[in-house]
């Protein structure tokens, strides 16, 4: 497991990406380990105060879930490094989690906030690549983020999946029903 993010986590740590970039780096991260598409994540040249995901709507059942995970993870990533959030960027996330718990009950966003938590912590390094990223180039898309966290070490558990080169031997495997 990566360090836990802690109180001033920016102190002492070398290039540091901006504000915008780790906040946004939090939206796409938890979107992807959520299974939504990043359709881009971007960090405007124009300072460091503006930024956008957009990610596909969540549905079904934890549709709501989703989003206000995916929602709050922005903010929380900021609070990581002791930046504390901008009244401007928190705006449009405030109005969307309020949406959600005004729909579906405010337990939804605070166990939004426990998991969007847990996946950064969990995942910090990889949030910290997909902001330097996001700095570097300023737009990326879904596959840009899978890469960029891959890079920090992050393992695509949907990859083995979906790659054929990666599937076991089947001579390894055991008969079934044993």
């Amino acid at each position: 497991m990566a360090p836990l993010p802690r109180a001033c986590y920016n102190s002492g740590m070398p290039s540091l990406p901006s504000r915008t970039a780790i906040h946004e780096a939090g939206h796409a991260l938890v979107a992807v380990i959520l299974d939504e598409t990043v359709e881009s994540a971007t960090v405007l040249r124009e300072g460091d105060h503006a930024g956008r995901v957009y990610h596909s709507v969540p549905r079904g059942p934890d549709g709501p879930l989703t989003d206000a995970t995916i929602t709050v993870a922005g903010q929380l990533a900021e609070e990581f490094v002791c930046y504390y959030t901008r009244r401007a960027s928190r705006r449009s996330d405030d109005a969307c989690l309020a949406a959600i718990s005004e729909s579906h009950g405010r337990q939804v966003v605070e166990e939004a906030r426990r998991m969007a938590g847990e996946m950064l912590r969990e995942h910090w390094a990889a949030v910290l690549a997909v902001a330097r990223e996001l700095d570097r180039v300023g737009t990326l898309g879904h596959d840009g983020v899978i890469e960029a966290m891959e890079r920090a070490g992050w393992a695509n558990p949907r990859a083995s999946l979906l790659d054929p080169w990666r599937w076991p031997d089947e001579d390894a495997l055991p008969p079934l029903g044993q």
